[in-house]
């Protein structure tokens, strides 16, 4: 509520705030960031601080023991002349092109199946998303042991009269299994995100379609992708970003072996901080890979608007 003072010389009356609406806003404020606080505290303690550290160390050389020594640009240049980096990126980019094409075909063939009212589809899904929520930790020591010579894997192959696979100690099949191993572990968040996706577009599309004459295939490429496109969007982009900073199954499995055919950068960036004890230039190569993962994510913001379709 406000009031009005009357200037009788013509003018646009004054108007003035009471101080109870003053008082009032300012407690409302005041309540607003204590329920914020735990939140605030969070972000501060587990996201900008150690944002800031990571700037700090990336212009600086430390490690653990001795001061830490301020460098300037030193690492980022070192980067651009680092054999190791260009191959940890490599496997980055293979491993993420790899794990999201076989991810999105696959999920998306699922999805397409488990949309449908089947008997006890409750269960096939329950028992389908199981692998989302099991950890890490045991998902890369089930499937490790599964990749070995000894393992089942292996054990049907020679039962097939083939010869066994040495999975995890070849360069040219660790890579292929890791996928494989990651592809298990993460398939159903995606299947959910387009069978999500699936369940949004209206049945009456299918049915005027189906008037109209469209088969199935023609059906799924005019109607189907065009309206999944946002469900597939969303989970590329998250996908892609998740899969550039995977670590977990690589330390687990294969430790960035054989002959450095699964070191991914984030395994890189933990061997150069960890193990080789440099943690300014692990934190230049923190650095690197948020700029990567930034210009991807905008340059998949750029093209979606060819390609995806808002209802």
């Amino acid at each position: 509520m406000s009031t009005t003072t009357e200037i009788r010389d013509g003018t646009v009356p004054a108007t003035r705030t009471r101080p109870g609406r003053r008082r009032l806003g300012s407690r409302t404020l005041v309540v607003a960031l204590m329920f914020l606080a735990p939140s605030l505290a969070g972000l501060f303690a587990l996201q900008l601080v150690p944002i800031g550290t990571a700037l700090v160390l990336g212009v600086s050389e430390w490690n653990i023991i001795d001061p830490m020594e301020f460098v300037g640009l030193k690492n980022f240049r070192e980067v651009l002349t680092d054999s190791t980096f260009f191959k940890s990126l490599y496997n980055t980019f293979y491993l993420t092109i790899g794990l999201e094409v076989l991810n999105t075909l696959l999920g998306l063939l699922v999805a397409l199946l488990l949309r449908h009212s089947l008997r006890f589809i409750g269960l096939y899904r329950t028992i389908y998303i199981l692998p989302l929520i099991t950890t890490w930790a045991a998902v890369a020591i089930a499937w490790r042991y599964m990749y070995s010579l000894q393992g089942p894997i292996n054990d049907l192959l020679t039962a097939l009269g083939m010869e066994p696979v040495p999975w995890l100690s070849r360069p040219e099949w660790a890579m292929p299994a890791v996928i494989i191993t990651i592809t298990w572990k993460t398939l159903a968040w995606k299947t959910i995100i387009l069978l999500a996706g699936l369940q949004s577009i209206p049945t009456e599309y299918y049915e005027a379609s189906s008037i109209d004459g469209a088969s199935g295939s023609r059906q799924f490429f005019r109607i189907t992708l065009p309206l999944l496109s946002p469900a597939l969007f969303f989970a590329l982009i998250i996908g892609i970003i998740n899969t550039l900073q995977l670590f977990d199954p690589i330390y687990i499995m294969t430790e960035g072996g054989p002959a450095d055919a699964t070191r991914t950068l984030s395994y890189y960036i933990y061997s150069r901080g960890f193990e080789s004890l440099r943690m300014g230039y692990a934190a230049a190569l923190s650095w690197v890979l948020f700029a990567i993962i930034f210009a991807v994510t905008v340059v998949q913001w750029v093209l979606q608007r060819r390609w995806v379709f808002y209802q």
